[in-house]
């Protein structure tokens, strides 16, 4: 929020506008958009949003490890990557990620389904996964791990796949772990209780985030 704006303000963080096409919106909606203020348009994705509102140095932090400290106070002395619920569809050209997270609607029954068949695969790579929140899933990896480039969710919701691979050193380790999480996930029976209730399939993993909180 700008220094100058006073409590009732509000501060909207919208996608491209390009991203809406011809949204449908309320008229009161549509009026209160069309008085406001357009800010400095600002860098996409969690990271930059977060830079916001906390100055660091260097100015690129892991968001694993500080939503960890957040969610669990035992970010210290490790490395994190977020490895988040997801839901991916195949398309005629490819697949895209459609969903991640809170997104999708993720209960703690749901965690506790699907955490058991996929631990093993993280444990015998030498890393540990667990869930404090149903929708935020985390992997702990050894300090000096060193981790190739992954993209925010945010930045690759509704793109394809094949643009937003992770990149640099140990890039196919981390493909061919999200490929075996893929097929563990699609072929769990619990998925087919969340299309019983009208959810869609959690049949991914979204690997994000990584670093240490120092």
């Amino acid at each position: 929020m700008p220094a100058a704006a006073s409590a009732s303000d509000v501060v909207l963080l919208l996608p491209a506008w390009s991203a809406f096409g011809q949204p449908d919106w309320l008229p009161g909606i549509a009026g209160a958009i069309g008085r406001a203020d357009v800010l400095e348009r600002a860098e996409p994705g969690i990271h930059a949003q977060l830079l916001r509102h906390f100055r660091v140095r260097p100015a690129r932090w892991s968001a694993a490890a500080v939503i960890r400290q957040s969610d669990a106070g035992d970010a210290a002395g490790a490395a994190w990557l977020r490895a988040d619920p997801a839901h991916v569809r195949a398309d005629i050209n490819g697949a895209r990620l459609l969903g991640v997270g809170e997104r999708l609607g993720v209960s703690q029954a749901d965690a506790e389904a699907l955490l058991p068949a996929l631990k093993p695969v993280f444990g015998d790579a030498g890393m540990a996964l667990d869930a404090p929140s149903p929708s935020r899933w985390y992997l702990r990896l050894p300090r000096e791990a060193t981790l190739p480039a992954f993209s925010d969710p945010d930045r690759a919701l509704g793109e394809d796949l094949f643009e937003h691979q992770p990149q640099g050193e140990h890039a196919r380790r981390w493909r061919a772990l999200s490929n075996e999480a893929q097929v563990i996930l699609h072929n769990h029976p619990h998925n087919a209780f969340r299309r019983e209730c009208g959810l869609v399939p959690i049949n991914a993993l979204w690997f994000w985030g990584g670093g240490r909180v120092a």
